[in-house]
């Protein structure tokens, strides 16, 4: 009677090398996976967003804790929106005037006045959100003393504009 050979060694050698087969496909897959993965790379900064940063830090470094300065605005509003208007900031506390009397849905406050800081913010939001933004800043303070924004190039007439001139610090009371 010839003894029969078992084929378990065959099978055992055959499945071994399909295992290392396997597994070499799947960590080749998982190299190619993580090789193709977008790696979280911080955005550089434009330089308008560098300009942006170095105003806003001479701005924070150099304001007066006083101080006193005019807003144009140019805009496709109603009248009551250009009229210019005087800023003064003792410490943090903001008043507005006008320099003629304007009234405003029963108010005789500015409407929606911005402020050095108001006009920071939304010229931050403007340089991600904005078509166009044409900016020109204080040469002494760092402030926005020109600011241009387009929203949208294809709408009309929803561009603004500000200009803050006359500035000067205030002298404590």
């Amino acid at each position: 009677m010839k003894a029969r050979r078992s084929l378990k060694p065959k099978f055992q050698t055959a499945t071994l090398i399909a295992g290392v087969i396997l597994l070499l496909i799947i960590f080749a897959a998982g190299g190619y996976i993580l090789a193709t993965q977008p790696v979280a790379v911080e955005a550089a900064a434009t330089p308008e967003q560098e300009a942006f940063d170095r105003a806003r830090n001479m701005w924070e470094r150099r304001k007066p804790s006083s101080v006193r300065y005019t807003v144009d605005r140019d805009c496709f509003c109603l009248p009551a929106y250009r009229e210019p208007y005087v800023v003064i900031d003792r410490d943090g506390e903001q008043s507005f005037a006008y320099a003629q009397f304007v009234q405003h849905n029963g108010s005789s406050e500015p409407p929606e006045p911005k402020t050095i800081e108001d006009l920071f913010v939304l010229l931050e939001k403007a340089l991600w959100d904005a078509d166009t933004v044409t900016v020109s800043y204080d040469p002494d303070y760092g402030f926005p003393d020109n600011l241009r924004i387009d929203w949208r190039e294809q709408m009309a007439d929803e561009e603004q504009g500000f200009y803050v001139r006359d500035l000067r610090p205030e002298p404590r009371e």
